[in-house]
């Protein structure tokens, strides 16, 4: 609901349907050229996921590694999706 309050990143449109699947986001699709990273972050930071050309967060999560260490390697997993728009959590009316 408050992306402003966390870094966000971008991923290309490619990658959206395989994160509300609930996959994780893997490094080639926070490196595409339409994707965006725009801070630099340690392993462990919290991140919320936009989607390039869409308006709302798509996912929130967690870098596997750091943002260096993704444009470096540009292979294998770069961020832990916790929580993907129209999960289990997405869908629950209340919290408590």
């Amino acid at each position: 609901m408050y992306p402003q309050f966390f870094t966000t990143y971008t991923i290309d449109e490619g990658a959206i349907p395989y994160v509300l699947g609930g996959a994780n986001i893997m490094c080639p699709g926070l490196t595409h050229k339409n994707s965006s990273m725009d801070v630099n972050l340690p392993k462990g930071s919290a991140i919320v996921i936009m989607a390039c050309n869409k308006e709302n967060a798509i996912a929130v999560g967690m870098l596997t590694m750091s943002t260096e260490e993704i444009r470096a390697k540009n292979k294998g997993c770069g961020v832990q999706v916790d929580h993907c728009l129209g999960d289990g959590l997405f869908n629950t009316r209340e919290l408590g």
